[in-house]
């Protein structure tokens, strides 16, 4: 708050012309005083952007637009993966193999990590093991009732063993209401394929290679398979291609053993283990998460949208077109604020608000259909000038006004600061020539500029 007042008696400014300049002069100063944060002021509200549709439309902002959404943020993106990571990374183990309970399943989830494991029900004896896993968040996968190649298949036989495969996982797996990844047995896709596996599961897994961040088919996934004999730099390699591009990675295995491997099949330990640190390892950079949920993730960032709303204050409204009962994965979103902005608080669905404290962007992880409410904790930069006389002078009225008149329906660019400037200047000007016809008014002028 700058202010500035000369204190002078009465009778001296009746009497003494030299007073009155110095009268004068003071006022001058009390007016360069306001001028010159004044463009600081209207500097830092230039920066607030305007809803480009409803300019279009031919709407002028209204006051109550100071802060609303279209101003708060220069930008709002979904970022390519959670938590706006550089790649991602899905672990898959197929055919229904004792490992996976007894050796797979302890490693991944000492490091914290949840798996894809693709099962083959016409395989299983004993479902507890596999309950054990899907309870532990593991996600359980079709990999078809019998593992038969659809290469040898007719479609209406492929339709049966995926159908059945699902059927069987569904009925067996307390709580698993619907498989949502499948898995081509020996990565056998024939035409008709494709098709039928849609007609039972979203995603599914087939060929080799390290997907894009947008996979053009999310039923013909890619993943890096490996077998004997077991290179620790090639999954290193493949782990590199995804950070490098952005991309998503699908290791799969079949059995992990101890000791020396003897079939195609069978990775030892010791190396399955070690790439699992190297993937642990790049944490910071990487999204590690069953296939399933990225690839939700995937569907959600490309049908991402927004609405602004004011119900009980300015927000945004998070949709996907996409059912949320199903689609449960939390986007990450990327705010780029205004760079004149005040203390926000942003709260998030029913979460606690969060201070944006002058921070330049905001990331945050939100449901789709859920709301983002936005307070500010700064209000308007505030502009005014006013007389203040003394008990017995005649009253003057103040003049007053806010950057929200300034702002509304107008540029704020050097014409408007020029325009501002001129008008400060008149009402100087008016209240100097009120100063010196009441001569008995206090010359105590206070400039104010305030952005509390």
């Amino acid at each position: 708050m700058f202010q500035r007042r000369i204190p002078a008696s009465r009778d001296a400014h009746a009497s003494n012309p030299h007073a009155l300049e110095r009268r004068r002069t003071s006022l001058r100063s009390c007016l360069a005083a306001l001028i010159l944060p004044l463009g600081f002021v209207i500097a830092g509200c230039a920066g607030s952007s305007v809803d480009p549709a409803r300019t279009a439309a031919g709407e002028s902002p209204g006051l109550d637009d100071a802060y609303a959404p279209w101003s708060l943020f220069t930008d709002v993106r979904v970022a390519t993966w959670f938590e706006d990571k550089s790649a991602a990374c899905s672990l898959a183990f197929d055919d229904t193999r004792r490992s996976h309970y007894e050796i797979v399943a302890p490693e991944l989830e000492a490091r914290g990590i949840r798996g894809t494991f693709n099962l083959v029900p016409g395989e299983i004896w004993d479902w507890g093991p596999w309950q054990a896993l899907f309870d532990a968040g593991h996600e359980i996968g079709n990999h078809t009732l019998n593992h038969y190649y659809f290469k040898d298949l007719t479609p209406e036989q492929g339709d049966r063993e995926v159908r059945e495969g699902q059927l069987s996982l569904v009925q067996n797996i307390r709580g698993l209401d619907r498989v949502e990844t499948f898995t081509y047995p020996g990565g056998s896709a024939p035409d008709w394929a494709g098709e039928v596996v849609g007609r039972y599961h979203r995603f599914a897994r087939v060929g080799q290679g390290v997907n894009p961040a947008a996979p053009p088919d999310l039923l013909f996934t890619t993943g890096s398979g490996y077998y004997a004999p077991f290179v620790l730099d090639d999954m290193r390699a493949n782990l590199s291609l995804a950070l490098s591009s952005g991309g998503w990675y699908l290791p799969y295995y079949h059995s992990i053993v101890d000791g020396p491997y003897p079939r195609r099949l069978e990775c030892p330990r010791e190396l399955f283990t070690a790439h699992l640190d190297q993937i642990v390892g790049e944490r910071e950079r990487l999204w590690i998460a069953p296939q399933g949920t990225v690839s939700k993730y995937i569907l959600e960032r490309e049908g991402f949208r927004y609405d602004y709303v004011t119900e009980n204050g300015h927000g945004l409204l998070v949709e996907t077109g996409l059912d949320p009962e199903i689609f449960d994965v939390p986007l990450t979103l990327v705010f780029t604020l205004a760079s004149n902005l005040p203390d926000l608080e942003i709260t998030i669905g029913d979460g606690e608000p969060i201070r944006t404290r002058g921070r330049q962007s905001f990331v945050a992880n939100v449901l789709p259909g859920a709301s983002i409410r936005i307070r500010s904790h700064r209000i308007a930069p505030q502009i005014g000038l006013s007389w203040i006389p003394e008990a017995d002078a005649r009253p003057v009225a103040p003049v007053f006004w806010t950057s929200r008149n300034w702002t509304a329906g107008k540029r704020n660019d050097a014409r408007t600061v020029m325009t501002l400037a001129k008008t400060a200047t008149k009402m100087m000007s008016v209240a100097m020539e009120g100063a010196e016809r009441h001569p008995s008014m206090s010359p105590a002028a206070t400039a104010t500029v305030s952005a509390s």
